[in-house]
């Protein structure tokens, strides 16, 4: 899969991230906290999710699946621990306040294109529960983690 970023405004990192993401605790809080070191961006985070994820609709097998609801638990990890996010952190170029940034009410948007995708990419009645929980999670309790 081919991504680029909007206008070369973001490193193309976040897509490698997100392809590296093998579910575990480790590649899912190294994505994370790249995400919220530029919480200023946060926008054009969410685009180049749904970006990523949009293009794996299209990818056949359950590695795309498996794609899709990894990226799934980055962005409940992200929602969860976002509090406080910063406009200037480490990466910011363009803002001179340290305001906060309600990256929640930012990346929600994002997560109808992660739901959708997750349910083009199922292959079988398990993965479309699972990703249907999930969504009835977010729903209820935007900030839990589906287990």
């Amino acid at each position: 899969m081919h991504i680029e970023s909007s206008g070369g405004h973001l490193p193309i990192g976040l897509v490698t991230l997100l392809q590296n993401n093998n579910g575990s605790k480790d590649t899912i809080k190294t994505t994370r906290k790249w995400i919220l070191e530029r919480a200023h961006s946060i926008v054009h985070i969410g685009i180049l999710v749904r970006k990523y994820v949009e293009e794996l609709a299209f990818v056949e097998g359950t590695s795309a699946y498996i794609a899709v609801l990894h990226t799934a638990y980055v962005l409940n990890d992200v929602l969860y621990n976002s509090k406080g996010a910063r406009s200037r952190g480490p990466y910011t170029k363009i803002s001179t306040t340290d305001s906060p940034v309600d990256v929640a009410s930012l990346l929600v948007p994002y997560l109808g294109a992660v739901l959708r995708a997750g349910f083009a990419t199922a292959t079988e009645d398990a993965q479309r529960d699972k990703v249907l929980r999930l969504s009835l999670i977010h729903i209820s309790e935007p900030t839990r983690l589906l287990s």
